[in-house]
């Protein structure tokens, strides 16, 4: 669902802009740590009949492990752009340009979204953390390894 907000800008200019509607958030965070309620995880999964796939920024090598593990969940995967029942998002973070820290970044998530009434609403968040010079495909492989760990009760 789309919302229009109408800005004024200076100088006396008005522009229209159209935003996305922000999704409702199932998961509470403290910090760093994000809690997600896993019985509402596992009931919206199960009544989701159908799978959009999106990876952001867009990515063909995260796009092609994303069909990959969509095959084995057993959800009709719908073309881009279509309306689902649940939406499986990998993001990878913006790049910094310098990397000082431990090692241990935040290197990816995957993120499901189950839309409901019109609202969309983040039940579940997988995060992996490593090395900056981990490969993209590996943390991508590695966060479908942990999905489906979470959907097997692991």
């Amino acid at each position: 669902m789309r919302a229009f907000v109408l800005m004024v800008l200076l100088g006396g200019g008005v522009a229209l802009a159209q935003v996305e509607k922000p999704a409702t958030v199932d998961c509470s965070v403290d910090g760093r740590a994000l809690t997600c309620d896993r019985t509402d995880f596992l009931k919206r999964f199960a009544e989701g009949r159908t799978l959009a796939l999106e990876s952001q920024p867009r990515d063909r090598v995260a796009d092609g492990q994303l069909a990959t593990l969509s095959k084995s969940l057993g959800k009709t995967v719908v073309p881009v752009g279509a309306a689902a029942d649940l939406t499986l998002r990998v993001v990878r973070p913006a790049e910094s340009g310098i990397a000082v820290g431990t090692g241990d970044e935040e290197l990816g998530s995957l993120r499901l979204f189950s839309a409901k009434d019109g609202v969309s609403r983040l039940v579940w968040v997988e995060r992996y953390r490593g090395p900056l010079d981990t490969p993209w495909q590996v943390v991508v492989r590695a966060l479908g390894q942990q999905f489906q760990g979470s959907l097997a009760g692991r």
